[in-house]
């Protein structure tokens, strides 16, 4: 959280900016605000990796949640009637490897029903099975 303003009207505002560990925007991630293990509100970041979420003050105590594929879920509880600004950096769970990107791995037994895989993502051979 950077800052927070008390609010005085009957909502609050959330403003999230969301991002990666290298601070690349994340656009589409999946927000959702829920209450008592229902869905109050959900949206997705802009292209600009922002969104901002307007909660009812009767709602407040409830889970906010951002996913996005590929990085690690962020959990936070929303209290307090104040507007808030949160700068959120979601962490990869596994490394991406983005279109035209090169990688070396270490390959073994390669036949028709597939193959495995060593490297700095696969700590273990991993196998590779192939799908008609």
């Amino acid at each position: 959280m950077t800052d927070s303003i008390t609010n005085k009207t009957d909502s609050i505002r959330i403003y999230l900016k969301i991002k990666n560990p290298v601070n690349k925007k994340l656009i589409d991630a999946r927000i959702e605000y829920t209450l008592r293990n229902n869905v109050i509100i959900k949206a997705a970041s802009d292209k600009k990796g922002d969104a901002i979420l307007i909660i009812s003050k009767n709602d407040l105590g409830g889970n906010l949640r951002i996913t996005y594929v590929g990085y690690e879920t962020f959990y936070y509880t929303i209290t307090g009637d104040y507007d808030r600004n949160l700068n959120v950096k979601l962490e990869q769970y596994y490394k991406i490897i983005h279109k035209n990107e090169v990688k070396t791995f270490l390959i073994k037994d390669v036949d028709s029903e597939g193959f495995f895989v060593k490297n700095w993502l696969f700590t273990n051979w991993t196998i590779f099975k192939r799908e008609d």
